[in-house]
């Protein structure tokens, strides 16, 4: 009765979503003969190196602008597009996790095949991308040290969850917070593009902030509950290592790295919709300001 998501939701609602993470990484456990943790990291780490891959060869072929770009933007651009695809199939496998509900037994040791996988599937995600984003820093000199720090977090906590075995209700629903990841790819992507200044960067960038709100603040909201819901019924029965990561690591996401890249997102726009202004009088003295640049403006009055 106290859980907040004791629901139960029959999974074949959630079989196909299941099946993108667990069905793959089940036949490679067999095939290799290896631990489902084992198998899923690597199907993990395998599949980002496809997609990085594939992804450089499509975009040379299917976009002009790829071809054009330095190194270090095309570099940016194929691991915007793993990071999108494999945050969103996360995104997906949390979202299971959290209508699935609390495993039986209890929320710091219950465990199941599914809550299994999503974690070191995870764990091979944040391993990838911490090598990705230091390759960046050594042979581009690109330096996000926020994301970095975020990816050390990352494995930490999902090497520690995925070998201990507690805890891992909790760090699946954390990956809800990758639904934000497609979005904030396709602004940058947008950019790059040279369609900063069209309807379709603004559109995003304002689906990022709602997506961010509610996906990113609201499943910290949702953590933080479980915890505190949790507190007087066993929660401090799993491991103390993993337990201080997610009681110490989740006020450091919710109060400092998500309202801190909310706020460089809200930056953006809010530059953006004053340079859109600036050149709707510069253009249109007499007309009120809008929120469309004044190239779509001048098209809609064409028409």
């Amino acid at each position: 009765t106290h859980s907040l998501t004791h629901s139960h939701i029959t999974p074949t609602r959630f079989a196909v979503a299941m099946g993108l993470i667990e069905a793959p990484c089940k036949y490679v456990a067999a095939w290799l003969g290896a631990s489902p943790v084992v198998a899923a990291a690597i199907c993990s780490l395998t599949l980002s190196s496809i997609i990085y891959i594939v992804s450089g060869v499509v975009s040379r072929v299917a976009i002009t602008t790829y071809a054009t770009m330095p190194l270090r933007d095309q570099h940016c651009w194929n691991s915007g597009i793993n990071r999108s695809i494999l945050g969103l199939l996360l995104a997906i496998q949390g979202s299971v996790t959290l209508f699935s509900g609390v495993p039986d037994s209890d929320v710091a040791r219950g465990t199941n095949e599914s809550l299994e996988i999503t974690c070191a599937f995870a764990l091979g995600f944040f391993i990838f991308e911490l090598r990705d984003s230091t390759n960046m820093y050594l042979a581009h000199d690109i330096k996000k040290n926020t994301l970095i720090l975020h990816h050390l977090i990352g494995i930490v906590l999902y090497f520690s969850v995925s070998f201990s075995g507690c805890y891992r209700f909790i760090a699946a629903i954390a990956l809800i917070e990758e639904f934000s990841a497609p979005f904030v790819h396709m602004g940058w992507m947008l950019t790059k593009c040279a369609m900063a200044d069209g309807s379709a960067w603004l559109f995003n960038q304002v689906c990022l902030i709602v997506v961010w709100i509610v996906f990113r603040h609201g499943t910290d909201v949702l953590i933080f509950l479980h915890i505190l819901v949790y507190l007087p019924y066993g929660f401090f029965r799993g491991s103390a290592f993993p337990m201080l990561l997610i009681l110490f690591g989740t006020p450091v996401l919710a109060m400092f790295l998500n309202p801190m890249w909310l706020r460089i997102k809200i930056v953006q726009l809010s530059k953006r919709h004053r340079k859109v202004v600036e050149q709707q009088r510069q253009l249109h003295p007499d007309s009120p300001p809008s929120l469309s640049p004044p190239r779509a403006q001048q098209q809609q009055q064409q028409q």
